[in-house]
């Protein structure tokens, strides 16, 4: 596996994983059983060496001062003793959300590219992946220029061949597939004994399942992995095209992309502009098409004879329609078109990426900007000519301002919009989102300075920073846009575990822990293991490490026992979800219960995410869940979270609100272990919008009343935006009544106790029009965590069993 790759002291890595694998399957990893270090006078080398169903595969890592540019790997499989059939040796580079955008070409048949626009496959069905292969010998991923230093990687396939044990040799398919979030790089282990070994179909690749190496025959790969400093394929192909000429032109846009295609429109390469506006780009000799493409959805297309008379060619590109965005201000804007206008696109970075029709849009791609009153904020954006409407917006405290706003193109105008007021009081509370990711982890191209920015423009507190398996302090980011006073940030990390085997065999899903320390010496910040072990030995490595919160990641994201994501769906060692309906030590779910030697259980988690980002109906999956868990005396605290990744998913959208003791005052003034005491003891709601006030007698959430009787009072608030319409009570998870409500208001509820209970409530809206723009996709719902009730006042909590 290649974990790391970029230049050395250029801080440019944007890599995430290569992974071989064999026959297309995940659950069939190449083994690394041997490691070895070789080195000559202007070559270094790396050798892995693995042994997978009676195939030996050796892979060696080269880096030469030929070419620095270029990671040399070559792998050799070869059948050393009877095993499982193996017809393909494939490579899986990852790049979810987006994090690197992949363009596949077929050099040898350039007509056969399919540059950025590719067909999808479903990684875990073979049919599926067979339908979506694409012939390659060259797959380019770009990065962000964003995240810093522009960076592209390309790998290079040299040949591939196929060594019988009577040495003959025959050339070996390749092909690839790339779904949303990632290429699979394969190779088959002979050709097909019929049809088209370039461009192979579904009958051809029929044949492919019937392959195998017979003992003593090898499969052998050349290719090399480039390393680019421009973020653009042409940093890549323009190592590979050698001295063929330069194309150069002007463009006078920084921000463009040129796209370079074949005359019949077969995508060829794609170049950056830089800061002055100008391109350059290696191209044989030959006729091309051009496309340069700009912000504000401004396009130029020219055909061109290359090499031309020397001159620089000029693209020229329709003049731009400008907008000067307020100064000095935190808000988050949303453009929306008015009539036939568009709505825009910014950061949009003009590759055009495509799985199967669907565009997939960048971490900073969103039609909206965000601004955090600081220098830091961009002041003009380039949107398509025309009328528009701009929602400025600033949370769940703040109304929302409108502003109508016409935009000619060439011209330039002043937006004028009010800062949104602020119209609810949360004194005494402390606003937070506890799952925020950004580009420093592996899945996500959002440089952290703009989260943090959001997360600011969203008048949110605390930021809990969770990249997966890897701990990073967020602090830095906080600290360069002057915010430290405003935003607490904890460094955080998300544990994930996809891979299924060991003693783990349907993965452990995600789950959170903070606060940890990171250690940026170590191997992904000091991040714990989660390959094949149980839940509990996380948990038991966390531990040793301090007292963080462990929160169970969107425990019930879907109702698939096969969603690797989601550990209540399959219990990582039963592969059955969790019954909600059965005790905890009935089957299947007695497994949450067995404590290894360290004492601890898979279920010794402090904390739940029943809302994950605008997922609402997962939510009354895992509420369910959450329910029997208190039911059965697990006192865990439920909690909402954003699962930001970029700019189009709103970090801070939902939240938590926690009562913090002595959280009056500044937030500089916040003792950070009353914040951990606070959540840990449920003294929380999460909300999407409505903010609630709920208290049973004198006793609010995580607290406990004494005594059968009490009069629950339930004060809802919430800006003029965000709908509230009715308000639900749950008395040991059944509902137990049920009121209309129009927007803000108190409610007042007597209930009765025969034995020890808990209550929760629920407020609830339907989204309305501006609730629809500044928060598309989610509903207006806040939950509060469970008031517990001492019935027969014995001094503690007996809990109510399952109904």
């Amino acid at each position: 596996m290649l974990i790391d790759l970029g230049h050395c002291g250029a801080a440019d890595d944007q890599w995430t994983t290569l992974q071989p694998i064999l026959n297309l399957s995940q659950s069939s990893l190449v083994p690394v059983s041997e490691i070895r270090a070789e080195q000559e006078p202007h070559e270094a080398r790396i050798v892995t060496r693995g042994v997978l169903g009676g195939v030996e595969i050796e892979t060696t890592y080269a880096l030469g001062t030929r070419t620095p540019e270029a990671l040399g790997i070559t792998t050799r499989m070869t059948r050393t003793s009877p095993g499982p059939r193996f017809f393909a040796h494939g490579t899986v580079v990852l790049h979810p959300n987006g994090s690197l955008r992949p363009f596949t070409a077929q050099r040898r048949a350039p007509g056969l590219s399919r540059g950025f626009d590719h067909p999808g496959g479903d990684p875990a069905a073979i049919t599926s992946m067979l339908a979506a292969i694409v012939p390659a010998d060259l797959l380019v991923w770009v990065g962000s220029s964003a995240m810093g230093p522009g960076i592209a990687y390309g790998l290079e396939l040299g040949d591939a061949e196929r060594i019988d044990a009577d040495g003959s040799r025959r050339r070996a398919p390749a092909f690839s597939i790339t779904g949303p979030s990632y290429t699979l790089a394969g190779t088959l282990v002979r050709p097909f004994w019929f049809g088209d070994d370039d461009d192979p179909g579904l009958l051809e690749l029929a044949q492919a399942p019937l392959m195998n190496l017979e003992l003593g025959d090898a499969l052998v790969l050349r290719r090399r992995l480039w390393v680019g400093r421009r973020a653009d394929v042409a940093s890549i192909t323009d190592h590979l095209q050698g001295d063929a000429p330069i194309l150069r032109g002007a463009v006078g846009e920084p921000d463009a992309v040129v796209h370079v295609e074949a005359p019949e429109g077969s995508p060829l390469t794609t170049a950056a502009v830089d800061d002055a506006g100008d391109f350059a780009v290696r191209l044989p000799p030959g006729r091309y098409r051009l496309r340069a493409l700009a912000p504000g959805w401004r396009e130029v297309v020219t055909e061109v004879e290359h090499p031309g008379q020397g001159q620089a060619l000029a693209l020229e590109l329709p003049a731009a329609a400008r907008v000067h965005l307020p100064r000095g201000h935190a808000m988050r804007l949303t453009f929306r078109g008015l009539g036939e206008t568009p709505n825009p696109h910014f950061g949009d970075d003009g590759f055009g990426l495509r799985i199967d029709g669907h565009p997939i849009p960048g971490s900073l791609t969103a039609n909206d900007v965000v601004l955090s009153g600081t220098p830091y904020d961009v002041r003009t954006v380039i949107v398509p000519p025309g009328r528009y409407r701009v929602y400025a917006a600033r949370g769940p405290e703040y109304d929302v301002t409108t502003s109508d706003l016409t935009v000619e193109a060439a011209q330039e105008a002043t937006l004028d919009i009010v800062p949104p007021p602020r119209v609810a009081e949360t004194r005494g509370w402390v606003s937070a989102d506890l799952h925020v990711h950004t580009g420093a982890g592996f899945d996500s191209a959002l440089p952290p300075v703009d989260q943090v920015a959001a997360f600011h423009a969203a008048a949110a507190e605390v930021l809990v920073a969770t990249e997966h398996d890897r701990i990073v302090d967020p602090g830095p980011a906080i600290a360069s846009l002057g915010l430290s006073d405003q935003i607490l940030g904890v460094t955080g990390v998300e544990v994930t575990s996809e891979f299924k085997g060991g003693e783990a065999p349907y993965t452990n899903g995600h789950a959170n822990a903070f606060p940890v320390i990171a250690r940026p010496e170590q191997n992904r910040g000091g991040a714990p293991r989660a390959e094949g072990v149980r839940l509990r030995d996380v948990w038991a490595e966390l531990r040793q490490r301090g007292d963080p919160i462990l929160q169970l990641n969107h425990p019930r994201q879907s109702a698939d026992p096969d969603d690797g994501q989601s550990f209540l769906s399959h219990l990582a060692v039963v592969g059955r979800p969790f019954d909600p309906t059965r005790p905890l030590d009935a089957d299947p779910n007695r497994a949450l219960l067995e404590a290894g030697p360290h004492g601890l259980r898979d279920i010794d988690f402090d904390a739940m995410e029943l809302l994950n980002g605008h997922h609402h109906e997962a939510y009354t999956r895992a509420r369910t869940d959450w329910f029997a868990f208190l039911q059965q005396g697990e006192r865990i605290t439920a909690t909402a979270n954003s699962d930001s990744h970029h700019l189009r998913n709103p970090v801070a959208l939902p939240r938590n609100y926690v009562r913090v003791q002595g959280a009056e005052g500044p937030l500089s003034e916040l003792e950070p272990s009353a914040f951990f005491e606070a959540i840990r003891g449920g003294a929380s709601f999460g909300t999407t919008g409505p903010l609630l006030e709920v208290a049973l007698g004198k006793a609010e959430p995580g607290q406990t009343h004494s005594g059968s009787e009490a009069e629950l009072r339930v004060r809802v608030d919430a800006a003029p935006w965000v709908p509230v319409e009715e308000v639900r009570v749950f008395v040991n998870g059944v509902l137990a009544e049920k009121r209309a409500i129009d927007g803000p208001g108190t409610l007042h509820f007597p209930l009765q106790f025969p034995s020890d209970s808990f209550v929760t409530v629920e407020a609830e809206g339907s989204p309305g029009e501006i609730y629809s723009v500044v928060a598309p996709r989610f509903l207006p719902l806040a939950f509060t965590n469970a008031i517990y009730v001492d019935a027969d006042r014995n001094g503690r909590f007996d809990p109510p069993g399952l109904p």
